[in-house]
């Protein structure tokens, strides 16, 4: 019995090790806190900057929190956090975004440049953020944990992106404000596996929608009560292009496909195409 006793209390502490593991890991990869651009300037000569004509976007894996309360298996939602997380890490260092947290708990903000000296490639963004949101989806499908309620969303617009670096007693960190706000907002209305992307935004993609994986489709009205009611019983929405509620956004819908092959397959090779 005390042999039994043993090797279950070592299979215990095998898996919090692991889990513990997991979060030093996580940990780390919150802790990007300056673009490497701004690094290798050096942080003495950073000045803040107003980035006009930037996209700034909001990334949420959400449901989490409701999907544990209602059952889930806390190790599968757990993992599949931390495949978000790396994924994002993974595919904004190599294509040189800079992403950092939202106040809103497991949503992530992107923007298309950090300082005013690099261009502001919106393009090769919308396809990272096309990536991520197949290689999620997909884990949640091979996870088993489609009826859990769990989806990938985003929103994304252009405008006037403010940054800063402030000191804290750890660290200096990077921050980006402005149009993330929309940005957020606009993710929040987004369904499952769906990307809303506003009229501003696309009108500074530069390259040629036949380079693109997605096609633009419709222009829908957000934000009202009557839209959210439609797109909750899966119907078109059919409102006037003369709303004139407070805060209503334009934007175009992109339903995300899911992808075929095997994500840690596909995850190894991830990286935008640029011209």
């Amino acid at each position: 019995m005390e042999k039994i006793n043993e090797a279950q209390t070592d299979k215990v502490r095998g898996k919090l090790g692991e889990l513990q593991a997991e979060v030093r890991k996580l940990t780390e990869l919150r802790h990007h806190s300056i673009p490497r651009v701004i690094m290798k300037s050096g942080l003495e000569s950073f000045v803040p900057e107003q980035l006009s004509n930037t996209a700034a976007a909001a990334l949420e894996l959400a449901g989490l929190s409701k999907a544990v309360a209602e059952g889930a298996d806390v190790n599968k939602i757990f993992k599949l956090e931390t495949k978000f997380r790396n994924y994002l890490d993974h595919l904004a260092i190599r294509n040189g975004f800079f992403f950092g947290t939202s106040t809103r708990r497991f949503c992530y903000l992107v923007c298309s440049r950090v300082s005013n000296v690099a261009q502001s490639d919106v393009a090769g963004l919308l396809q990272m953020l096309y990536q991520l949101i197949q290689l999620v989806g997909r884990n949640i499908r091979e996870d088993g944990l489609t009826g859990a309620g769990l989806m990938m969303r985003t929103g994304v617009h252009v405008g006037t992106v403010n940054t800063s670096i402030i000191d804290t007693d750890e660290n200096s960190k990077f921050y980006f404000s402005g149009t993330t706000e929309k940005a957020e907002k606009l993710c929040s209305f987004a369904g499952e596996n769906e990307m809303l992307i506003t009229h501003e935004c696309r009108s500074q993609v530069i390259v040629s929608d036949a380079e693109l994986p997605f096609e633009w489709g419709r222009k829908e009205q957000y934000g009202t009560s009557q839209q959210q009611r439609n797109r909750t019983l899966g119907f078109m929405s059919m409102l006037s292009s003369k709303a004139t509620d407070q805060g209503v956004m334009e934007a175009y819908c992109i339903k995300v496909p899911l992808i075929e092959e095997p994500t840690e397959e596909k995850a190894q090779n991830l990286r935008v195409p640029r011209k």
